[in-house]
């Protein structure tokens, strides 16, 4: 019972958070605490965990033409760094319709605005930037969109999937925990006028000398537990 007040509260104080920094021009301040989640990749002979929605098709985006067709869901500096490679998309397609996307990063991730970044083992990828159109939420739809992403990366050398999930998002938390993601560690980002702090606990740790850095990203890996 503690435990769900903490959450509420936590949602609460999360949801009026991004409200009040969100105003603020992003070079002023950004901070955001938030976990680093993992979900496994399970073997060749793991259960499929796809959901069943007839109506929905999932796929990868596979051309300039189609990335350009996600501005109905996503912003114009994502499809701008869609490769096909390093910067993959995937997306849940209703008829002829984009309802929902999801960015899959390697290599390397950055979050400029916070200043920081991860570089990326070839065994690991990074979610990010995941949305559902509003009139399609609570359907189901991003569920099926993890269970494609699982299936997918079950025949390569990916063995398991990052994402970073702020303190307090309890709707992201409890999508992600259904497809077994699970806390690996946490961090504290704070970027303002070009001063970057990071402090980072857990599986995650600093490449970066300093955990403060001037005009540059703090760099970061994620370590196998």
């Amino acid at each position: 019972m503690a435990n769900d007040k903490l959450a509420a509260w936590l949602h609460v104080f999360y949801r009026w958070a991004v409200r009040l920094i969100g105003v603020l021009p992003p070079w002023l301040l950004r901070l955001r605490p938030f976990g680093v989640y993992e979900i496994s990749i399970p073997g060749a002979q793991g259960e499929r965990k796809t959901a069943s929605a007839s109506a929905t098709e999932v796929r990868w985006i596979s051309s300039v033409e189609e990335a350009a067709r996600l501005a109905s869901v996503t912003n114009a500096k994502n499809i701008a760094e869609w490769n096909g490679v390093s910067r993959r998309a995937v997306a849940a397609w209703r008829g002829d319709e984009i309802i929902a996307v999801a960015w899959i990063a390697s290599e390397s991730f950055g979050e400029s605005e916070l200043g920081v970044k991860f570089d990326l083992k070839p065994e690991e990828v990074w979610l990010f930037a995941s949305v559902v159109s509003p009139a399609f939420r609570r359907q189901g739809v991003y569920r099926q969109m993890l269970g494609f992403l699982v299936d997918e990366f079950r025949s390569t050398k990916v063995k398991r999937i990052l994402l970073g999930i702020s303190i307090g998002n309890r709707p992201s938390l409890e999508a992600h925990t259904q497809q077994d993601a699970s806390q690996i560690g946490t961090i504290f980002a704070l970027k303002s006028l070009g001063l970057v702090l990071c402090r980072c606990s857990g599986h995650v740790r600093r490449i970066s000398l300093s955990p403060i850095s001037w005009c540059r990203p703090v760099r970061l890996v994620v370590y196998f537990g």
